[in-house]
């Protein structure tokens, strides 16, 4: 190698270097903006693609509370002896539909969502059409509105019940009436002859079933409008309003507002704090928890659960005081009033078999009857803090139909006001491997980027100093010559 061969590969190796370190040292900024960008919820990104078309397939678990004594219960005031019966196993597909982007970083859209019965995941001694017995929940709920209603309008109300054979609290039918399908109902019938005006909210439901007009319904989870993260990548996927409103009107204050995630999605660099989404099927926002962090694949996670917290009483969350409708609150922690969210039923919503509940609720039944555990009633979601791309969802919630009782109304004898479990449902998404190697590459790309831009470097400069030194020895040759 001549002197000026040896000192032009110097010059171009010591460029080089200088390269790989320049590299080295942006390559955690380039990727960190890239990966910022997918995450975007615009047309053309990875988030948008996952958005559209969830690569997670989501199933849905339902359970039900058979009530085995109904006899002893309406005879001798016993308690009941509850029964769980599930899981029922759906499918959960989401569409989203009527899209529309606006100026201010914000989108948005509705959604149908979609349940498919999955045989294959439910146990095969259940069936749709194995039958339930479980309270009478329109009758209950048109109970509870005549409450405060003059002695005459009660007797009425007996007549009437009477005259179209409701004749018991509890009523038997089967799993796909009780979703889906639904069943008719006297008094659900006699809704359509209510006047418009009238001052007490009707559902306007023909029939009844938890699901019932829900699968592929365009309109029931309502409208929704997020933030993209293109203006702002710390507010993507927070909702901006639900059905055209930032203040709904099912409860005071606060708890009236519509804040945290939509759902299914968060911001990317979450803290070890909380989490929050809206839930539309409460009406209300639920925090999640931090409670601790675990690894999978070598990616780390943060998990978010449903604490004591969420259901607690104002003597122990202040914050949670308007929760309580007209300054009603649950008479223990752990459940929380849906009515103003369900047309005044009397419903509230819990964790299943009252998990983080007070033993009030465990102990208005028989023994065995409920039995919460943390690993199967938990809600809980492990987020990756860097990319909130979720390892996992286990959403829990339990519906319980409060039966207050009245001494007028027939079927409302009971000794005590109780809280009765009629269903509880749980979603479960799990990241499959592939995805959770993407995730892995996503998040450690910069630093893979800048050990491959570190080793170039040092080549460079190795060579560089070899190819410096022949050049100071050919130099120092010629010079002699």
């Amino acid at each position: 190698m001549t002197c000026c061969g040896a000192r032009g590969w110097t010059i171009w190796f010591s460029v080089g270097a200088a390269i790989s370190a320049i590299l080295t040292g942006t390559f955690p900024l380039i990727c960190n903006s890239i990966i910022d960008w997918q995450l975007e919820l615009k047309e053309g990104t990875l988030m948008w693609g996952m958005w559209k078309d969830a690569p997670v397939p989501m199933y849905i678990n339902f359970y039900f509370f058979n009530i085995l004594n109904t006899d002893d219960i309406t005879k001798h005031h016993a308690k009941p002896i509850l029964q769980e019966v599930g899981p029922y196993v759906f499918k959960e597909v989401h569409e989203r539909i009527n899209i529309a982007t606006y100026p201010n970083g914000t989108m948005e859209f509705q959604q149908k969502r979609y349940w498919y019965f999955d045989e294959g995941r439910t146990n095969s001694s259940l069936s749709l059409n194995d039958s339930v017995t479980t309270l009478n929940v329109p009758y209950v709920g048109a109970a509870f509105v005549m409450r405060d209603l003059p002695f005459l309008v009660k007797q009425g109300f007996n007549a009437f019940t009477k005259l179209n054979g409701i004749n018991d609290i509890f009523v038997t039918k089967q799993v796909h009436e009780l979703l889906f399908d639904g069943y008719s109902d006297a008094l659900l019938n006699m809704t359509a002859f209510i006047p418009p005006n009238f001052p007490v909210k009707i559902p306007p439901y023909d029939k009844f079933g938890w699901f019932y007009r829900r699968n592929g319904s365009a309109e029931y989870d309502g409208v929704f409008n997020v933030f993209t993260g293109v203006d702002d990548i710390n507010k993507m996927d927070i909702l901006d309003m639900w059905n055209k409103t930032r203040q709904t009107n099912f409860y005071e204050s606060h708890c009236g507002m519509v804040n945290g995630s939509f759902g299914e999605g968060w911001p990317p660099y979450q803290q070890k704090t909380s989490i929050s989404l809206y839930s539309s099927d409460l009406c209300r926002t639920v925090t999640l928890d931090y409670t601790g962090e675990l690894y999978k694949g070598g990616v780390e996670f943060n998990r978010y659960a449903g604490t004591h917290r969420m259901f607690a009483l104002k003597d122990t969350e202040p914050d949670n005081w308007c929760y309580c409708p007209n300054g009603v609150c649950p008479p223990a922690a752990g459940i929380v009033d849906s009515s103003p969210c369900r047309y005044g039923t009397p419903a509230f919503v819990s964790f299943p078999h009252f998990y983080a509940a007070d033993d009030y609720y465990k102990n208005q039944f028989e023994p065995g009857s409920i039995d919460p555990d943390q690993d199967k009633h938990e809600f809980r979601i492990d987020l990756n803090p860097r990319m909130s791309v979720p390892l996992a969802v286990r959403a829990r919630f339990q519906i319980n139909m409060m039966v207050k009782p009245d001494k007028v109304l027939r079927h409302m004898n009971w000794k005590k006001e109780a809280y009765i479990p009629v269903i509880w449902f749980g979603v479960d998404a799990d990241l499959s491997d592939s995805l959770l190697s993407a995730v892995w590459w996503g998040i450690n790309s910069s630093t893979v980027m800048m050990i491959v831009a570190a080793v170039f470097c040092a080549i460079n400069i190795a060579i560089a100093i070899g190819c410096g030194q022949k050049w100071r020895k050919n130099y120092r040759a010629e010079k002699v010559v």
